[in-house]
């Protein structure tokens, strides 16, 4: 079920996007494959879960981009909502508006790392993929 939820997510923000027909699809499927591979590496840890969904989503969005004559963007950024960290950040924010300061910087580090994480799958899978 969660692999469906990602994938309607991203549906959804490829709707956002103005996507249409087959891209917008494409996009969804995206955001399932990279659900499925975060939660097939979910004994690994966050980090690298959220690495291998994000490899396995850019190497998909570079299939589909060459498929569909479509810029890599087009499958990418929808598909990779679902792997956004939206909780740690919120809980950075909030621990920073209550004055917790340790909580603030381990929530953050962890979101930010996770980002991170997400942002070196992304470029690994490009660099490879040209």
């Amino acid at each position: 079920m969660a692999v469906l939820y990602a994938a309607l997510a991203s549906l959804g923000f490829g709707v956002f996007f103005n996507l249409r027909g087959a891209k917008l699809w494409a996009a969804a499927i995206g955001g399932g494959v990279g659900w499925l591979f975060y939660m097939l590496f979910a004994l690994q840890g966050a980090l690298v879960q959220n690495f291998a969904a994000s490899l396995a989503i850019t190497v998909y969005a570079e299939i589909m981009a060459r498929v569909q004559r479509a810029p890599v963007l087009t499958y990418l950024t929808p598909a990779l909502i679902p792997l956004v960290p939206g909780g740690p950040i919120y809980q950075a924010m909030l621990h920073a508006l209550n004055g917790e300061t340790e909580l603030f910087l381990s929530t953050g580090l962890l979101a930010m790392t996770v980002t991170g994480a997400i942002a070196l799958g992304v470029v690994a899978a490009s660099a490879v993929m040209r």
